[in-house]
């Protein structure tokens, strides 16, 4: 992305030739007029560079299917009962206090406290299924959990469950499934609270990594799906549509730096239209295709330069017209992101002048 022009102030160089300086293969970096150079980094590699945001559904997954999560609990005291591990209250827990302690790992246990408590912010749902509370259990894949249950067996309501690893649900069941508000917090201190259907983040949620990077927003599915936002720890952060996990529809991505791309994305890239500012105020608006300038753009830089055309793959070519602040204009063909094929040079007075020009530099008058 982001091809920019240099031109020489030597008045030979003004009109008969612009020296457009493209993007290197595999790069994102070019210079200006001054030498500066430009650096744009595309989504892709910003989540490459350790700060991505790890895809929900597989982590959620690998929990509930690994472990055979198929059932639901509730408990009216289970939060204190859990934070105090006081079960003597139930005579035959004696083992699974020892259990539960031998589960707890550092990282989840930080990302816990962090948190602080679960909080039922909702009435209990009176659906008609009767239920009743029992002591915590050991279930035949391992996990502990403490809650009530439906006659059928079933987790219904309230309930926690923890895993072998560390990891541990807090929320609501219906027929063996988490339904309604719940917390899932991970083994490695990575944590989802928000909504769930069917052992599925569903609905509104918040997914916190323990790096601090974390998304906000709608899910369906275990995917991230409607309007959401995201903040990474270096300060970039992203807010838009999103489509089956993917930034998909229209978006604002601000990197680090300061540069921020506004406009149109498609599968976790800027594709469609939209416009890309530097942070020294360079802008192109436009066209892209796969995270590059394709299509009709306009490229303008603080000094008041300006060229609107054809790009390809980051790079002017097609049909293009550039302006310099002195009302100078260069109107015709480029190729590979200089001047190449028929064009004129045309005076701030209006006076045209036809050319030849073949990588840049101009052969004929």
């Amino acid at each position: 992305m982001g091809a920019t022009c240099s031109c020489d102030k030597d008045s030979i160089q003004d009109t008969d030739q612009i020296i457009i300086e493209g993007v290197k293969p595999g790069s994102y970096e070019n210079k200006d007029l001054d030498g500066k150079s430009i650096n744009i980094r595309p989504i892709k590699e910003h989540y490459n560079n350790n700060q991505s945001i790890i895809k929900i559904q597989s982590i959620l997954r690998g929990y509930f299917d690994r472990y055979y999560v198929k059932k639901c609990i509730k408990c009216s005291n289970i939060q204190n009962l859990i934070r105090s591990s006081d079960l003597s209250v139930f005579p035959d827990t004696i083992n699974i206090e020892a259990i539960l302690n031998s589960y707890k790992n550092p990282q989840a246990s930080a990302a816990e406290k962090e948190a602080g408590p679960f909080v039922y912010n909702f009435a209990e749902d009176d659906d008609g299924v009767a239920i009743h509370e029992e002591g915590p259990k050991i279930l035949e894949t391992k996990e502990i959990y403490i809650g009530s249950w439906n006659d059928k067996n079933e987790k219904h309501g309230k309930g926690i469950q923890i895993w072998p690893d560390g990891s541990k649900f807090e929320g609501s069941w219906k027929y063996s499934k988490a339904n309604g508000q719940g917390r899932l917090i991970h083994a490695n201190g990575d944590m989802y609270e928000g909504n769930w259907h069917n052992d599925r983040a569903s609905g509104s949620g918040k997914y916190i990594h323990s790096n601090g990077a974390q998304y906000i927003g709608n899910w369906e599915e275990d995917k991230q799906h409607g309007k959401g936002i995201e903040h990474w720890p270096d300060g970039a952060r992203y807010e838009g549509d999103y489509y089956e996990g993917q930034k998909s529809g229209y978006g604002l991505f601000i990197w680090a730096d300061g540069s921020k791309y506004e406009g149109e994305f498609k599968n976790n890239d800027l594709n469609g239209s939209g416009t890309y500012t530097w942070p020294d105020k360079r802008v192109y608006k436009g066209q892209w295709k796969d995270n590059k300038m394709h299509g009709l753009g306009t490229f303008t830089w603080i000094d008041g330069r300006k060229y609107i055309g054809e790009y390809f793959e980051d790079k002017k070519q097609g049909n293009g017209n550039f302006y310099w602040p002195d009302g100078k204009r260069y109107e015709g063909m480029w190729f590979n992101g200089k001047q190449h094929g028929n064009g004129f040079l045309i005076d701030k007075t209006g006076n045209k002048r036809p050319g030849v020009w073949n990588n840049g530099k101009k052969t004929n008058s």
